[in-house]
């Protein structure tokens, strides 16, 4: 393990238009290394701001609000000339300022209050250096070597730009490999040994490249490459948006292109429509006020987009795209497109393979790469002619010689690479000075003892990397030679590097400042949030008061302070410290806690209105008693207070076990979990549920009885192997394989030859079922997979003849696994999943937790889909009130069809939980969000936009008669411009009820709740809409550029307490003071 601590890594660098990813060859494979975000690949885009850089995906989220300074499309601009129309081409799509520095492009940006002009070079390196960072963190030691990837189309001089960016990032680049190359040779290590001609198409975000390739053992022979640099994704999303721009004009008579807000929001529509036709025949693009005020909504389908290609002469699209896999097939004569290698990492694994090579990771066998010239090389001849002495797609190493005819007074032979004819249209790449040959006598002389032409041999010599070469010129009869090295790759001067290398000190001792700053600043605020929450549940006193102000006035100090060392920021953190022992002091000395009363009246209103056998009657007048002097004695001694609580939980828990009795064996669980809120009309599943629950009544209370707990399926033994599943032929009687099955044959493929073909199981057991294997790949590259199935006549490919497409549908049976078919259910039926049956879902991450249950963010191991879910763990701690509140959202969430309403997908039982699953998982809640708004007006103009969408979100729950009851800032979520209802767990459907009659027990945050709720009166649908109400308040708040923490501060003052219901008269004061806010326009709101 030491040694492996002290190796020096080799890495490799996709260096991309739109994205870089980075990965490294370890213990066998190829591991691909993340962002500091989490991602497998970080943005190339640089953004520049006043406290200094971001590089990655913050640099992207900058586009909104800082669009002039943020900088990307980088790979793009490198090879232009600031003469050429296509530097001006680019210009009209990008919104950052393009200068020009001796022929080249340079970037403006302001850096931290002072503008610079930025070489494409600086800007690479800072990307490549984060790719540096991102590998040292992940392997934890320095790295230094690396391979690159660069179109074929690159010329030297940018390649030698390339190589440059690294230097300055502190990489020594081994070799800049063509990306299609890099394609071909991590194929070979996956594909076999034997010979194979292959053909690699690479369109990524900023370039079109092929490569024809021969594959034969350890050999990777490149016959020939081909590229465009001004031809990819970006050039077909650019299309998209200015046709939608079309139709918006045509629709509204508007302009957007002023608006460059619009724009960036539109853009990211199309790409994301771009994305979704990658899967489906039809995609949305829908944008609530796009530009003055004005909704735009549109749809794209493929022939749509299909249409894009007719004026593109060779090739056009994504590798995802089917049009161009279509004309792919198409040109090779209806070969079936292969896309067996993941389109996104092939790149990156073939230059981390070759990379570990480099770095004698990989010892036997050794891979030898046999690359190609990517352009042709040659001389000047008579007239300004392009003479070619080595042409494009020649292997290197190579050498070759030709003779020149020159005119005797030539001083300099110059050597240029290129395809034009003439020299002038190709790109010199050296000068040889041939005064040693001594055509004529250069002092003196009379010029016409020059004239004439005089006959040389130049010979040119390529290395196999194509970093050097070397041209030798000799006379005819080669008796004087004169030899010049040709560097075909470093392009600047070392004064050069050594400068740019020193900003790039420079600007990374900026960055480690200003993240340290963050680190700082976020722990503080953690801190503060953490004891935010925490006060609200402290026992009431004066003191807990006094300590909640303080925390109050701490958030907004450090909200409006420009704290600028880090030490600033860690001082506080004894203040808090302080005021947390204080807090512990108040729990200790106080137990009864002032929402605690608040709950006691709720749980009365609930005894009130059951059935009590006449004999605890007293204990109700008892306990109706104590709740009464407990909220009359609010100074009362803690001794006192702890012994009244401990007699009103005995009177608690007789009245709950009289209220709780339970059920006989003729009744079911299923009357109980309901209730009278569900309504008679409980759906089918639910009822399904309730019996399910019922019969698994003793895990929820916590029985041990062993009578009921549920058979363990036997597991597989260890001998097992993928022959022994398909041991047995399929027989029309055969049941579904289940999926332990299929997690077991996924995992034998991806340990044997064909790994690709595990993510495909279901695939792989009906084509081997029908005897047709060959023709995985084939479906594979069409983009099938498991979620595909179950196939009909007119979605299976054409890969297979008619009488097998016959014999594949009536197989494909054998695949619909329970979970799979859980995973297809489009009538949300509740499933039952058993102990050692393996949920179709995997944890990526952790949303929450609320008061009946957690949420957290799961991806679908079929469909790889991510959805929300919220689930109910069966334990001791499961109350019926918790079944009753899974049961009252999974009934309301069926109902609920509305584009600012959470989506049900499913629900599920298993012998730990109750899930429901739902859809989209929200990028913040809505309290969050207040807090990022603050800063960026892109989100503060989205923000208003929200009270449409809310409003009618309401009014959409209230006609299909759906009171939600717990309307917060918590329970809306955000994901990306869409603003989301959630959390219906304690919602009522009055569908069958009196609804103006109601005063049973709603759960609500009494920040939020209307005065009737508090005074436990009968309420209806209008206080829902005083608890959205208050959110919308919040939100006037902080698009007026206040903050809800000096609203609550204000309240409190005058009522000391800061819920809306306290402070109606405080309410009508603050929407006074935000109308004299600027601006004004915005007073609408308040109305």
């Amino acid at each position: 393990m030491a040694g492996t601590e002290a190796k020096s890594w080799a890495i490799g660098i996709d260096l991309g238009t739109a994205n870089t990813r980075v990965a490294v060859f370890r213990d066998g494979v190829v591991e691909m290394i993340p962002d500091a975000d989490g991602h497998l690949s970080m943005p190339s885009c640089v953004s520049f701001n006043e406290k200094g850089r971001v590089i990655g995906s913050p640099a992207r989220s900058q586009l909104a609000f800082n669009p002039s300074n943020t900088v990307y499309n980088l790979k793009r601009l490198l090879p232009l000339r600031t003469a050429g129309p296509e530097l001006q081409a680019f210009i009209e799509h990008v919104p950052f300022t393009i200068g020009e520095s001796d022929g080249r492009p340079v970037v403006k940006v302001e850096y931290m209050g002072e503008r610079k002009w930025l070489t494409t070079v600086e800007l690479l390196s800072m990307i490549l250096l984060r790719a540096k960072e991102n590998a040292e963190a992940y392997l934890g030691s320095p790295v230094f070597n690396a391979l690159i990837s660069v179109p074929p189309c690159f010329s030297t001089e940018s390649r030698g730009a390339i190589v440059d960016a690294a230097i300055i990032a502190g990489l020594n680049i081994w070799h800049t490999m063509p990306g299609v190359v890099a394609v071909a040779a991590f194929y070979s290590g996956i594909s076999g040994k034997e010979e194979q001609n292959i053909v690699v198409f690479d369109l990524g975000a900023g370039s079109c490249n092929v490569t024809l390739a021969t594959l034969e053992e350890d050999i990777i022979e490149i016959k020939s490459m081909a590229g465009d640099n001004l031809l990819g994704g970006e050039d077909f999303l650019s299309r998209l948006v200015s046709a939608r721009v079309h139709e918006f004009k045509t629709t509204w008579d508007k302009d957007i292109w002023v608006n460059k807000r619009a724009i960036r929001r539109l853009r990211t529509a199309c790409e994301a429509a771009i994305r979704d036709l990658s899967s489906a025949h039809e995609a949305h693009i829908d944008i609530d006020s796009l530009h003055e005020g004005l909704d735009f909504h549109s749809t794209v389908s493929r022939s749509d987009f299909e249409l894009s290609f007719h004026r593109i002469l060779v090739v056009g699209g994504s590798s995802r795209i089917p049009k161009i896999q279509q004309l792919l097939s198409d040109y090779f004569g209806g070969k079936e497109v292969t896309r067996s290698v993941n389109p996104d990492e092939a790149e990156v694994s073939g230059l981390a393979s070759e990379a570990a090579i480099h770095n004698a990771e990989i010892s036997s066998p050794m891979r030898l790469t046999l690359e190609v010239l990517p352009m042709s090389i040659g001389v000047e001849g008579r007239g300004g002619i392009m003479q070619k002495i080595i042409n494009r797609n020649t292997t290197t190493p190579t050498k070759k010689s030709e003779y020149v005819v020159l005119e005797k007074r030539a001083r300099f032979l110059h050597i240029y690479e290129g395809e034009r004819a003439r020299t002038r249209d190709c790109k010199k790449l050296a000068s040889i000075d041939l005064k040693e040959l001594n055509l004529y006598d250069y002092f003196g002389r009379d010029s016409t003892y020059a004239a004439g032409t005089v006959e040389l041999e130049c010979t040119i010599d390529i290395s196999r990397r194509q970093f050097r070469g070397l041209c030798t010129v000799k006379e005819k009869d080669g008796k004087k030679t004169v030899k010049s090295f040709l560097d075909l790759q470093r392009r600047l001067s070392k004064d050069d590097i050594e400068r740019m290398m020193d900003d790039a000190a420079r600007y990374k001792k900026v960055d480690d400042e200003e993240r340290e700053r963050n680190l700082a600043r976020l722990n503080l605020d953690s801190r503060i949030g953490l004891l935010s929450e925490s006060i609200y549940n402290l026992p009431w006193c004066p003191l807990a008061q006094r300590l909640q102000k303080s925390i109050e006035e701490f958030r907004t100090f450090v909200d409006e302070s420009e704290l600028t060392e880090v030490s600033d920021y860690n001082q506080p953190i004894q203040i808090l410290n302080d005021i947390e022992l204080s807090m512990i002091r108040v729990r200790q000395e106080l137990p009864i806690q002032n929402t605690s009363l608040v709950g006691l009246r709720q749980i009365l209103d609930k005894l009130s209105s059951s059935t009590i056998t006449p004999g605890r009657q007293s204990d109700l007048i008892e306990f109706r008693a104590m709740v009464d002097w407990l909220g009359n004695s609010p100074q009362a001694e803690p001794s006192e207070y702890s012994k009244q609580l401990e007699q009103l939980v005995d009177i608690w828990e007789r009245l709950d076990t009289a209220t709780d009795q339970p059920a006989n064996e003729d009744d079911t669980t299923g009357t109980d979990l309901t209730s009278d809120q569900q309504g008679k009309d409980t759906e089918s599943n639910s009822q399904n549920l309730t019996q399910e629950t019922s019969a698994d009544e003793s895990t929820v209370s916590g029985s041990t009885n062993p009578t009921s707990r549920r058979p363990r399926t036997q597991r597989a033994p260890d001998t097992e192997t993928l022959e022994s599943l398909f041991s047995r032929p399929f027989e029309a009687s055969r049941e579904p394989f289940t999926d332990s099955q299929f997690d077991r044959i996924s995992t034998f493929l991806r340990n044997g030859d064909n790994a690709a073909w595990g993510s495909v199981p279901r695939l792989y057991t009906v084509l081997r079922f029908i005897g047709q294997l060959d023709a995985m790949d084939s479906f594979m590259a069409n983009g099938i997979t498991d979620i595909w199935f179950p196939f009909t006549n007119s979605t299976l490919p054409s890969a297979l003849q008619p009488s097998l497409q016959f014999n594949f549908l009536s197989v494909q049976r054998v695949v619909l696994s329970k979970g799979f078919k859980f995973e297809k259910d489009t009538e949300r039926k509740h499933a039952l999943f058993s102990q050692d049956e393996p949920l179709p879902f995997q944890v990526v991450g952790r949303l929450g937790r609320g008061a009946h249950g957690s949420v957290d963010k799961v991806m679908s191991i079929i469909s790889h889909r991510e959805y929300a879910r919220k689930i109910f763990k069966k334990s001791r701690g499961l109350k019926r009130q918790d079944i009753k509140t899974f049961i009252t959202e999974l009934n309301v969430l069926k109902r609920v069809d509305h584009r600012h309403c959470v989506e049900l997908l499913g629900s599920y039982s298993d012998p730990k939980h109750f899930a429901l699953l739902m859809e989209p998982v929200g990028d913040h809640n809505l309290a969050e969000y207040y807090h990022k708004a603050k800063d960026s007006p892109d989100k503060i103009s989205l923000m208003r936009s929200f009270f449409g969408c809310l409003a009618n979100a309401m009014q959409y729950l209230h006609a299909t008669n759906i009171r939600h009851r717990d309307i917060k800032p918590q329970n809306i979520i955000v994901k990306g411009e869409r603003v989301l209802i959630t959390d219906f767990g304690i919602a009522y459907n009055w569908e069958n009820l009196t609804r103006g009659t109601t005063t049973a027990d709603s759960g609500k945050t009494l920040v939020y709740a209307s005065p009737e709720v508090v005074r436990v009166e009968a309420r209806n649908e209008s206080a829902d809409v005083w608890s959205l109400g208050c959110v919308f308040l919040e939100m006037a708040t902080v698009i007026k550029g206040e903050t809800v923490g000096n609203m609550r501060e204000v309240f409190h003052e005058r009522s000391d307490s800061y819920a809306f219901h306290a402070n109606q008269d405080g309410i009508s004061a603050w929407v006074n003071q935000l109308r004299g806010v600027a601006p004004t326009t915005d007073n609408v709101m308040l109305d």
